[in-house]
């Protein structure tokens, strides 16, 4: 995911004036595509900006040939690390920027809020983002994202994998404060979105299914894939949820 809308205005303004400055860091947690980090970096005017991310391969493949094709690989440090043990010290980021990861972590999410806190200066900025539960969106019909959801989620528990969580907003909020921070702001975008055709292609080409071992339980994950994409495009169903964007120090 990247960031869009009025989150990504406030943070591109927001690192252009905290940059100026020079002797700052930021953090972008956890990297993926790398489509955030050529976000944050083209609004940099000096500073230090580091990616973190535990999948070196992703790196390799898709967010650093990203940054070099945006002329932008010179300002960025990769990290290869968890975003739940981040090899950095005390109180030495300025603004962590982490879009589309807490989902990613379910139980373990609250491990990285200490963690964003721990490194975090005083009076420094935490920017999540994320998507929203199937319920706290609206409408609920036609919702390709909440019956995708679920049959990745089916797929990774049948691989004896950790599977994607979406956060109640309600829930964000209590643990943030539980773990020090202050919440600036919290905006909620209920409405879905339309994905458009390369993202139903990409779809296509991921197998959700590749860590089940059973044959007959994996080809009929595939098939089950292939039908979802198939009726999201004949009946132009949603394929993004809404989100929320939180700023917090």
């Amino acid at each position: 995911m990247a960031l869009e809308g009025n989150v990504l205005k406030e943070v591109q303004d927001h690192v252009s004036d905290l940059t100026c400055s020079g002797n700052v860091c930021i953090l972008d947690a956890a990297t993926g595509a790398g489509e955030t980090t050529v976000q944050i970096a083209s609004a940099m005017m000096a500073g230090q900006l580091l990616t973190l991310d535990r999948d070196k391969e992703s790196w390799d493949a898709w967010a650093q040939p990203h940054l070099e094709q945006a002329g932008l690989i010179d300002r960025v440090e990769f990290l290869q690390a968890d975003v739940r043990d981040i090899p950095l010290p005390d109180e030495s980021v300025d603004l962590i920027v982490s879009d589309a990861t807490l989902s990613c972590l379910g139980v373990y999410a609250v491990d990285t809020l200490e963690e964003f806190r721990r490194i975090l200066k005083l009076g420094g900025r935490l920017v999540l983002r994320d998507l929203i539960p199937e319920a706290e969106s609206d409408p609920l019909e036609d919702n390709i994202a909440g019956i995708s959801w679920r049959v990745m989620k089916a797929a990774d528990h049948l691989a004896g994998e950790h599977h994607y969580e979406e956060m109640p907003t309600s829930w964000l909020r209590k643990r943030l404060g539980a773990t020090g921070f202050e919440v600036i702001s919290f905006e909620v975008v209920t409405h879905r979105r339309s994905a458009s055709e390369s993202f139903y292609s990409e779809w296509t080409e991921f197998d959700w299914s590749a860590g089940i071992t059973d044959t007959a339980l994996r080809s009929a994950f595939q098939t089950a894939q292939r039908e979802l994409v198939d009726r999201a495009r004949r009946e132009g169903l949603t394929a993004k949820t809404g989100y929320y964007a939180c700023w917090a120090k």
